[in-house]
């Protein structure tokens, strides 16, 4: 079972370097494509960001086919691919795709822990066990989402128990995550509760 998710390992390795080093190359493209004027540079990287932003969705959809492992390197690959999806998108300064919320205003408690309670099994693999010893984690990150569904804020509100070394991984991680477009920012407490 290892080998297929190595096997997408190898396939996804090349798209996040090219992914990471085309954004880096163009950090502006977004606002440079759509000025016109001064977007010499960065409108001819546009094209390449798009081809970027495809290859590594194909890449994320045969990770997703692919059998979860215990050692946790599928979830660790979604991760990092995710992470270049994002990377890409702001970068060409296309919204998260997601169902846009009519009612004027930000996203509700109920629709933003709905959106990230997938990633809560993800997330204990790579923040919680590696540094768990054993005991138990409390964990509050306080986020804040702009219209696009990106996080433009996060926080470590509180932790209770266990390595100081899983609230900052979940710090980092936040920032990561993704929610459904809205008509306005958002703010929530996003609480994690860890036992081993």
């Amino acid at each position: 079972m290892r080998w297929q998710v190595l096997g997408g390992l190898g396939i996804v390795a090349p798209l996040l370097a090219f992914a990471w080093s085309t954004v880096a190359a163009a950090p502006s493209s977004a606002s440079a494509v759509g000025s016109g004027a001064s977007g010499g540079a960065a409108a001819a990287k546009a094209p390449t960001l798009v081809s970027a932003l495809d290859h590594l969705k194909k890449a994320k959809a045969k990770l997703e086919s692919a059998p979860d492992d215990p050692e946790g390197d599928r979830a660790q690959a979604l991760l990092a691919t995710d992470r270049a999806i994002v990377a890409v998108e702001r970068a060409l300064g296309v919204a998260p795709p997601g169902p846009v919320n009519a009612s004027g205003k930000g996203l509700d408690g109920a629709t933003i822990a709905a959106t990230f309670a997938p990633q809560k099994g993800i997330l204990e693999k790579i923040c919680f066990k590696p540094y768990s010893g054993g005991g138990s984690a409390s964990v509050k990150i306080e986020i804040m989402v702009g219209a696009s569904g990106v996080v433009v804020d996060a926080t470590l509100a509180e932790q209770k128990g266990g390595d100081a070394r899983v609230g900052r991984c979940l710090l980092g991680q936040a920032w990561w995550w993704r929610f459904p477009a809205s008509a306005g920012a958002s703010h929530a407490v996003v609480p994690f509760a860890f036992t081993k």
